[in-house]
């Protein structure tokens, strides 16, 4: 049975508030006016970090790998003078330059950041080894380096200044870290640097601009009755983080049904005979059904989330 709450709040996230109590909030407050609640975020934040942070509600947690793998936006403070074993300003300092490199050189160190990289994860950071998050190993003197991994930069831009660095517009797909792109910057030119703050500008459909504050949300929330009308209306529909893929009509009900139970469908007169392969948003009318995965070759079309 779904959840009596389904769609999307594009939360702005505070800085000093973790992903996760960010949830348990809105849980929390929801859990008296809301029965049988299911909620989610997707793409986390370190808690010093503000921004976007799209929270998912009933069944819009089925489409979290959807979600999570969307191009994101930031803009970050790059701080040079000195290193730190957190790759930001909370941690402790693990080395110190005089150096300060100039905007041209700065510039000139981008273009290796770009593209299919390679990047070692801060050992503070939410990567679990053994099932336990590194951040805790290394709090208890445990620490584990992370293993390198691939990450993809779209785009690197020297944007401004702040009074202690300068300002950098980073555009990516999932899994970078930003502090230690910071890091790693500071080291291509010579110099210990860190991350400043961090601002999530965009994730996929969800900005800055069509956010809500946690303090938006739960004066909605404390003002709704059980209906919860004036939260709900904060909420984007199931369909809003997909709109990027084609429209695909379900001829009847009976096939609908069927895709919803499980079952693939091998007719291929339930679907336009010349549909490409590939991810569709399904409707029955106007009515959202879900994600669909066509494979003409197979005659089959079938739910890969709903």
């Amino acid at each position: 049975m779904d959840s009596p709450l389904s769609g999307f709040l594009n939360l702005l996230k505070p800085p000093g508030m973790t992903s996760s109590d960010a949830v348990q909030s809105l849980k929390h407050a929801l859990r008296p006016k809301s029965s049988g609640l299911t909620i989610g975020h997707a793409g986390t934040l370190d808690p010093e970090a503000a921004g976007a942070l799209p929270i998912m509600f009933g069944r819009g947690t089925r489409l979290f790998e959807y979600l999570t793998g969307k191009r994101k936006e930031y803009l970050a403070e790059w701080l040079p003078g000195a290193s730190t074993d957190t790759r930001d300003s909370t941690g402790r300092v693990t080395a110190v330059s005089d150096r300060i490199p100039t905007l041209d050189e700065l510039r000139a160190a981008l273009p290796r950041f770009i593209g299919e990289i390679s990047q070692t994860p801060p050992v503070y950071s939410a990567l679990k080894r053994g099932g336990a998050p590194l951040y805790k190993l290394a709090r208890k003197g445990e620490a584990a380096e992370p293993e390198p991994r691939t990450a993809r930069i779209d785009s690197l831009e020297w944007v401004g200044e702040t009074p202690r660095g300068r300002l950098l517009r980073v555009t990516c797909g999932r899994g970078v870290y930003v502090r230690t792109l910071c890091h790693d910057i500071g080291g291509a030119t010579g110099c210990a640097a860190r991350m400043g703050f961090l601002l999530r500008t965009r994730a996929g459909i969800f900005t800055l601009e069509n956010s809500a504050t946690i303090e938006e949300a739960m004066a909605a929330i404390a003002d709704d009755n059980r209906s919860l009308e004036s939260f709900r209306k904060l909420l984007l529909p199931l369909d809003a983080p997909v709109m990027d893929l084609p429209r695909l009509e379900a001829n009847s009900p009976a096939a609908l049904r069927l895709l919803q139970s499980g079952n693939p469908l091998q007719r291929p007169l339930v679907w336009p005979a010349d549909a490409p392969d590939g991810m569709y948003r399904l409707y029955a009318g106007e009515t959202y059904a879900g994600v669909a995965e066509l494979d003409a070759s197979r005659a089959r079309l079938a739910f890969r989330m709903l």
